[in-house]
C-alpha cells in the first residue's frame, strides 16, 4: 500500500472515520525518527500513538496503533496519521525543491553581486545584518574580536547563548544543544590557540565554557548529556594545552597557567562535582616542576582529605581520585621508587591493589599476588566486578605458578558466574579420560539451577549434548526459536511440537495487530524449520481457533496466501 493511494486500500466507514479525525485536527503531535519512520499522536476519548514504516518510494512496510481496535486492518486513528503524513511530506518535497533550485540561483547571483563590491559596501552590509541579529553579532565578535578582548567577549557569546534560550528560569531538554552553541564556538577557538602555542589563552576560553556550563547545569535539563559532554570537552582541552605546551612555557607563563588552573578549581560551584574539580587539578601536575607549586597542590590535596569523612562508596571513590593525583605528584617529582611506597601504603582503595599487583606480576612475585587478590576479595565482598578483577590477578598468578587444581577452582567459578569465556581454557586442564566425568558434573550443577544462564546452553551446543538442550528448551519455550538448528535433525517430532506449543501460548495471550504479527513472523520461521505441511495444519488450527479475531485472522491470511 502506497501513501500516495492509500484510501483504496481502506474500508470505507473507516476511511470516512479517519478522515473526519485529520479534518478536525486531531493529530496531536508527529516525530519523524528518521525518513522512514514516523510517529504520531492522535487525540480522542484517549491519547493514541501511530507508528508508520516507509519504504523510499512511499511504500507502507508496517503500521500499527496502540488502540483496542480489533475489527479490521486499520484503525481511524492510523487513517487520520496517513493523511497528516501524506500532506506533511508533500508540503516538505514542494518546500525543498523549490528552496534548493532558489538557494542555487540565488548562490550564484549573491557571488556575482558580492564580488563587485567595494570594502565599505561590504562592511555596511555585515553591520546591518548584526544589527538585526544579536547572535550573530556576538558570533562576529568573537570570532574576530582582538586577542586582547576575546576572553571577554567569549564569555559574552555563551551568556548571550544561553540566556536567548531560558524560560522562566529554566532550559528544556529539546533546547540545551542550541543554548550550548556559544560555548562550542569558544572550545573550538581554544582548539586553535594550542595549535598555535598559546596554552595559557587556551585554558582560559576552555575554563570559562567550563564555569558557565556548571553553572548552566542549575537550571537545565541535561537528559540528553550535552551539558556533561561539554564539560568534559572543556577538561579534555585544558589538559590537552598544559600537557602539549608546559615544558615550552617560561616560568612566568607557568605560574600563571598554575594559578588560573587552581583559582578555577576552587570556585564554591565545584563542591558539589569534586570529580571535576580533582580533573581540574589533575592539569596542574606538569606545571609542578617547582618546590612552591608542587607543595602548594600537595597541601590543598591534603585539605581536601580532610573534608571526606564518610566511608560510603562515593566518597571513598574522592579520597582514592585525590591520592592518584598525589601518586602522580610522587611519581613526577621523586621517582617510581617512592611512587611504589606510597601504593602499598594505600592498598585500601582498588586502584592502589591493582597497580600493587600489576608490579608483583611484573616482577614474578606469584605467590604475593594470590595474597593481594585475597585480602581484596575480603575488602570488596560487596563489590562483585571489583572481586571479578581480584580472581582474575590470581589466575594469573596461579598460572603463573603452575597451580592447575587453583587454575581449575577460578575457572569454574567464573563459568558458574555465566562467563563462558573460560570454558575451552578449564576443558585443556583435564585429560581425555578425566573430562566426561567433570563435564557431567557440570551440566548437572547446571540443571539444578532454576534460571539456568548462557553459558550452560553454549556448553550444551559446545559438546552437542542434544538430549539436555531438548530439555532446556521444553522449559524455556522461546528458545526453541534459536536453538532449533541444533536440534531438528535428530529430534523433528520434538521441535515441531515445541514450536506448536509456543505459538499456541503466545496466540492465547495476544490481542493486538502487533503482537499477532510478531505470531506470525514466528509461524514463519515454523514453516522454514518444518515444512509447508505442517505451517498450512497450524494455520488451519489457528484459524478455527481464533475464528472471532478478525485481526489476527487477517494477518493469518497475509503470509497464508
Amino acid at each position: 500500500m502506497n501513501l500516495q493511494n492509500f484510501e483504496e486500500n481502506i474500508n470505507e466507514v473507516i476511511l470516512a472515520r479517519g478522515k473526519k479525525y485529520y479534518d478536525q485536527d486531531h493529530i496531536e503531535k508527529l516525530e519523524e525518527v528518521n525518513s522512514n519512520h514516523y510517529i504520531f499522536q492522535v487525540s480522542g476519548t484517549y491519547d493514541y500513538t501511530v507508528h508508520i514504516f516507509l519504504t523510499d518510494t512511499g511504500e507502507m512496510k508496517d503500521t500499527y496503533c496502540d488502540c483496542p481496535y480489533d475489527q479490521g486492518e486499520f484503525c481511524k486513528h492510523q487513517v487520520a496519521a496517513f493523511y497528516a503524513l501524506r500532506y506533511e511530506k508533500g508540503r516538505k518535497e514542494e518546500k525543498t525543491e523549490s528552496t534548493q533550485l532558489v538557494i542555487q540561483e540565488n548562490k550564484s547571483e549573491l557571488e556575482s553581486i558580492l564580488s563587485r563590491l567595494n570594502k565599505q559596501e561590504l562592511l555596511k552590509i555585515i553591520i546591518d545584518i548584526a544589527d538585526e541579529h544579536a547572535l550573530i553579532e556576538k558570533r562576529l565578535l568573537a570570532r574576530y574580536t582582538p586577542v586582547k578582548d576575546e576572553v571577554e567577549s567569549s564569555k559574552k557569546l555563551i551568556k548571550e547563548y544561553i540566556k536567548q534560550y531560558k524560560r522562566r528560569g529554566f532550559i528544556q531538554w529539546n533546547e540545551v544543544y542550541e543554548a550550548l552553541q556559544g560555548a562550542n564556538i569558544t572550545l573550538e577557538k581554544a582548539e586553535e590557540k594550542i595549535a598555535e602555542s598559546d596554552a595559557l589563552r587556551a585554558v582560559q576560553l576552555s575554563m570559562i565554557v567550563l564555569s558557565s556550563v556548571v553553572e548552566m547545569l542549575q537550571f537545565c535539563d541535561d537528559s540528553n548529556g550535552y551539558v556533561g559532554d561539554v564539560i568534559r570537552g572543556s577538561l579534555n582541552m585544558i589538559h590537552q594545552a598544559v600537557d602539549i605546551h608546559a615544558n615550552s612555557l617560561d616560568e612566568k607563563q607557568k605560574e600563571n597557567l598554575y594559578l588560573s588552573i587552581m583559582k578555577e578549581a576552587m570556585r564554591p560551584y565545584y563542591d558539589d562535582w569534586s570529580e571535576w574539580r580533582i580533573d581540574l587539578l589533575r592539569s596542574c601536575i606538569p606545571l609542578c616542576d617547582t618546590d612552591k607549586r608542587r607543595i602548594k597542590l600537595n597541601k590543598l590535596l591534603e585539605d581536601m582529605l580532610k573534608t571526606v569523612k564518610s566511608d560510603a562508596w562515593s566518597d571513598k571513590y574522592e579520597t582514592q581520585a585525590i591520592k592518584l593525583l598525589q601518586l602522580q605528584l610522587i611519581e613526577q617529582l621523586e621517582g617510581k621508587e617512592k611512587g611504589l611506597k606510597f601504593i602499598y601504603s594505600n592498598l585500601q582503595y582498588s586502584d592502589f591493589r591493582e597497580r600493587a599487583i600489576l608490579h608483583l606480576l611484573e616482577e614474578k612475585k606469584f605467590k604475593e599476588v594470590v595474597q593481594l587478590c585475597e585480602e581484596g576479595i575480603k575488602i570488596d565482598r560487596q563489590y562483585r566486578g571489583i572481586i571479578y578483577e581480584w580472581k582474575k590477578y590470581q589466575l594469573e598468578a596461579f598460572e603463573g605458578l603452575g597451580d592447575i587444581d587453583k587454575q581449575k577452582e577460578i575457572m569454574v567459578s567464573f563459568l558458574y558466574d555465566n562467563r563462558y569465556e573460560y570454558y575451552s581454557r578449564l576443558k585443556q586442564l583435564f585429560s581425555a579420560n578425566e573430562w566426561p566425568e567433570f563435564l557431567e558434573e557440570i551440566v548437572k550443577t547446571f540443571k539444578e539451577d532454576r534460571y539456568a544462564p548462557s553459558a550452560y546452553v553454549e556448553i550444551l551446543k559446545e559438546e552437542k549434548m542434544s538430549s539436555h538442550l531438548l530439555e532446556y528448551c521444553s522449559k524455556n519455550l522461546d528458545s526453541i526459536k534459536q536453538l532449533y538448528p541444533y536440534l531438528v535433525d535428530e529430534y523433528f517430532d520434538e521441535v515441531n511440537k515445541l514450536f506448536i506449543k509456543y505459538i499456541e501460548l503466545q496466540s492465547e495471550q495476544s490481542g493486538d495487530r502487533k503482537k499477532y504479527r510478531n505470531i506470525c513472523s514466528l509461524i514463519k520461521l515454523y514453516k522454514k524449520v518444518c515444512g509447508t505441511t505442517h505451517f498450512q495444519m497450524l494455520i488451519d488450527h489457528l484459524k478455527e481457533e481464533y475464528k472471532r479475531r478478525p485481526t489476527f485472522i487477517d494477518e493469518l491470511n497475509k503470509i497464508s496466501s
